[in-house]
């Protein structure tokens, strides 16, 4: 169980994990589930539907049209979600998100 609630977190039988997270913000809830949990944040990222988590699929060439230019231009592979229909493209969010992953990654390494 995650939770930040302290009480909660002692009350728990021993039969459950708990995980307490700390109070601060998301890079170090972020930190505290790679040391507890061994979470590997870079694992398989972007490789899952945000609607459905169903696994993306490779999309066919012609979905490029549907990407804004800028992010067309910065190339990278597009996926799509089998279920939904809903096209991905490695644009600036995920360039960001890669670089928060690694950090955690990193940081998480460098602790345990």
């Amino acid at each position: 169980m995650l939770t930040k609630d302290r009480h909660l977190a002692t009350t728990m039988t021993d039969d459950a994990q708990v995980v307490l997270l700390p109070g601060g913000g998301i890079d170090e809830v972020a930190r505290a589930l790679r040391i507890a949990l061994a979470i590997d944040w870079q694992h398989a990222p972007f490789t899952r539907c945000l609607v459905d988590n169903r696994p993306l699929e490779a999309a066919p060439p012609y979905s490029v049209t549907q990407v804004p230019e800028r992010s067309r231009a910065a190339g990278g592979p597009l996926r799509l979600c089998p279920e939904c229909g809903r096209l991905y493209w490695p644009g600036s969010h995920v360039r960001r998100m890669q670089q928060r992953l690694a950090t955690w990654q990193g940081e998480a390494g460098s602790s345990s």
